[in-house]
């Protein structure tokens, strides 16, 4: 006679098949729910900017330990590694399931830029804004904002993706970005909060972002002269007059994330010519 299974033997059984259902479908899942939150530009549309392999390891991220977290399972996503390097030492203080929360406040950029035009003190956290930039940039979501400027023409420009949540339609909305970003170029009321936080928010994006128009880090920005697009995104523009103080304030940061007009680098580029022809013709007397 064969002995009975006992009653633990059959809940540990049970157990088994149960995780084995579990696994099944976990695999037969269609979609990864996160990145329909940040990487698609319309539910149900290809992933834009990353490769299958590392969707893999993104994945895998988001249900890691942070403790566990290194650089190169970030660099293995596809982002850079001085985002993935700076991304891991801000998680390694954060609770667990910071990236889901984070994902789920702030999926796009325009939901970024409508977070930091709150009143104080929920919009201004500038620890807590650059953690939530690089959970986007994680996502090789666009958070760069290209500023081209015409010291000659006294003009600028600041192009942006403002992103699309899948819930949206085809045309994604601007919230407060364009406003954000001409108060930040205009700066009429330097001492206004809103003025400041305005400021503060293109700083933050300088700072954390690696677009200079001169060489291009960011492998999803393009330019053309001085338009710049990204990938199969919705890019839009603003455009205002170049004040004094805002110029002193781009030439301080034009190795970064800003860069001269491709036509007033052009003119510079004929002005030096033409001296270097001078000075052959006529050369200085000894």
């Amino acid at each position: 006679m064969l002995p009975t299974p006992s009653a633990s033997a059959a809940a540990a059984s049970v157990s088994a098949s149960e995780r084995c259902d579990v696994c099944q479908r976990l695999k037969a899942a269609p979609t990864f729910e996160y990145l329909d939150h940040v990487a698609r530009s319309q539910r149900g549309t290809p992933v834009l900017n990353r490769t299958p392999s590392q969707l893999s390891c993104l994945k895998l991220i988001l249900d890691m330990p942070y403790a566990a977290l290194r650089a190169e399972h970030l660099i293995n996503t596809g982002m850079p590694p001085e985002g993935a390097a700076d991304l891991v030492a801000r998680l390694s203080q954060c609770p667990a399931g910071e990236l889901q929360r984070r994902i789920q406040a702030t999926p796009t950029l325009r939901d970024w830029f409508d977070h930091i035009a709150l009143p104080p003190p929920a919009g201004v956290d500038e620890d807590s804004l650059i953690l939530s930039l690089r959970v986007l940039q994680l996502f090789a979501h666009p958070t760069s904002v290209p500023v081209v400027f015409d010291p000659n023409r006294r003009t600028v420009s600041l192009f942006y993706a403002p992103g699309r949540a899948p819930q949206e339609g085809a045309i994604p909305a601007d919230g407060a970005i364009p406003r954000m970003l001409l108060d930040a170029a205009e700066c009429l009321d330097p001492d206004a909060p809103a003025s400041r936080a305005s400021r503060t928010a293109l700083d933050l994006l300088v700072r954390t972002n690696d677009i200079d128009g001169r060489r291009q880090r960011s492998p999803f920005w393009q330019c053309d002269s001085d338009y710049w697009w990204h990938g199969g995104d919705v890019v839009r523009s603003v455009s205002t007059q170049l004040t004094p103080e805002f110029e002193t304030w781009l030439e301080a940061r034009r190795d970064t994330a800003v860069s001269h007009s491709f036509f007033h680098t052009h003119r510079e580029l004929i002005a030096a010519n033409a001296r270097r022809r001078n000075e052959m013709l006529h050369p200085a007397s000894e």
